[in-house]
């Protein structure tokens, strides 16, 4: 693996016109922003260069530019529906030779985890390492490695408007044009029926009930230590069970 070459880019999406869960990402528990979980818990990863929050040009997501400059989090606005024309022009600016795509859904995303999923692509030299196809981590967990290369040549390839929200379901679909590695989930979090992402108040609900049982001085919240509390309190799991996940052209 050879890192000093490569420029790692984290890029989170984010706006407020959620479609189930308006306004969910700016959300507070224990008085932070539910996007403040994530961006925190990101800082301690060992192999992104750059972390940054892209977001809309709606006068409504001035509020999360304002939470990024806050924390001193980077910010790209662009197009609200070509996400994937967003992560490319934010790519460029950044420099990118990878990208690292996160859904703001997921507050409790482990750093370890994405540092795992960064080294193997790394290692791997394919075009896209994530840990959904298929799915072995809870909902929550999810996290793309693309090299900006291919980012930039399937921009190219598609006008298709699924494929331009949703950044890499063209690659994801092409795997004899983008070469792909699955990273899949130990045994101890192969747990992926269990929802720890926001799109509904159950979800939200949910981790609320996580957050009030951790210790408001550690520095991020693991997913080991997600896991054993939905383990030892089931009744919280159960809350958002029925959710279904959100279905985007035949991938969950």
């Amino acid at each position: 693996m050879n890192k000093s070459n490569n420029k790692i880019i984290c890029i989170i999406q984010a706006r407020m016109n959620s479609t189930r869960l308006p306004g969910k990402v700016l959300k507070k528990i224990d008085d932070k922003p539910l996007l403040w979980y994530l961006l925190n818990s990101l800082q301690y990863s060992k192999t992104l260069d750059h972390i940054v929050v892209a977001t809309t040009k709606k006068k409504i997501d001035d509020q999360i530019v304002k939470l990024c400059n806050k924390m001193k989090i980077s910010t790209f606005r662009g197009n609200e529906n070509n996400v994937l024309n967003r992560f490319c022009e934010a790519g460029k600016k950044y420099n990118a030779t990878h990208i690292v795509r996160i859904s703001a859904d997921c507050p409790f995303m482990d750093p370890t985890i994405v540092d795992k999923i960064v080294r193997k692509s790394l290692s791997s030299n394919v075009d896209y390492t994530s840990n959904t196809l298929p799915k072995t981590y809870p909902m929550g967990y999810e996290v793309e490695v693309i090299k900006f290369l291919a980012l930039l040549k399937s921009e190219k390839m598609t006008n298709d408007l699924g494929d331009r929200e949703h950044v890499t379901l063209f690659i994801m679909r092409n795997p004899k044009i983008f070469s792909q590695y699955n990273v899949e989930a130990p045994n101890l979090f192969k747990k992926p029926k269990i929802r720890v992402c926001v799109d509904t108040e159950e979800d939200f609900c949910v981790i609320q009930k996580i957050v009030n049982f951790t210790n408001t001085q550690q520095k991020f919240i693991s997913i080991r230590q997600v896991l054993r509390i939905l383990d030892k309190n089931p009744k919280i799991k159960k809350l958002n069970f029925h959710v279904k996940p959100i279905v985007t052209h035949g991938f969950v």
